[in-house]
């Protein structure tokens, strides 16, 4: 699979060996659901680390695993489903769920298709939530638009220039990777969905 946008922006750990989890969360704007990975024992653990409380909002552990490449599966995962993101690639407000905490891994939507419960009604509900303003996006968005405005007037004759340059040859290349990198996040979510469902079968064994 190519090279994770997601993994190159934040400070992979030194092994990828750790723990893979999916997880649904009650927040005050609405069903989450959070992907990651941690080296702690559990996800109540992970979200506690930064003693935010973040943990009270966990409503269900869907899925826990370890695995050898926890990371690099859960980067490949935040790559393929980037657009879905409730708050982008970047997580830092404070009056939104997970404020620098995981913030940049929710989703409303259930992307790896494991919760058995999902709600579209909530999803929904999460959704026109989010709509709202928050606190300091006005601000935010004036700056970030003029900001925006002067950058796109520096690059866009380099802009230009790349399109006219990269060839055809490059642009099939990037359709057939594409095409590749779908049938293995298919074929990764599927191993996950039976992981999922072992799990499950053998919490109700024990019951």
């Amino acid at each position: 699979m190519s090279r994770s946008r997601y993994a190159s922006k934040i400070q992979p750990p030194k092994t990828p060996d750790g723990n893979l989890y999916y997880v649904r969360l009650n927040t005050p704007q609405g069903v989450f659901y959070k992907l990651g990975f941690t080296k702690l024992g559990s996800v109540s653990d992970r979200l506690a680390f930064q003693r935010t409380g973040d943990e009270r909002m966990i409503d269900k552990v869907i899925l826990f695993t370890h695995r050898p490449d926890a990371y690099t599966v859960e980067s490949q995962l935040h790559n393929h489903f980037s657009k879905q993101r409730v708050f982008g690639s970047y997580g830092n407000a404070k009056d939104r769920p997970l404020a620098g905490n995981g913030q940049s891994e929710l989703y409303i939507e259930d992307i790896l298709g494991l919760d058995k419960d999902f709600s579209r009604k909530k999803a929904d509900q999460a959704k026109r939530n989010i709509k709202r303003p928050f606190s300091g996006d006005i601000i935010g968005g004036i700056v970030m638009g003029g900001a925006a405005i002067f950058l796109l007037a520096c690059i866009t004759p380099l802009i230009l220039l790349f399109q006219w340059t990269i060839g055809r040859k490059e642009r099939l290349e990037e359709i057939a990777q594409k095409k590749r990198d779908k049938q293995e996040i298919e074929d990764l979510i599927d191993q996950l969905k039976w992981r999922s469902l072992l799990k499950e079968a053998a919490t109700r064994d024990k019951a």
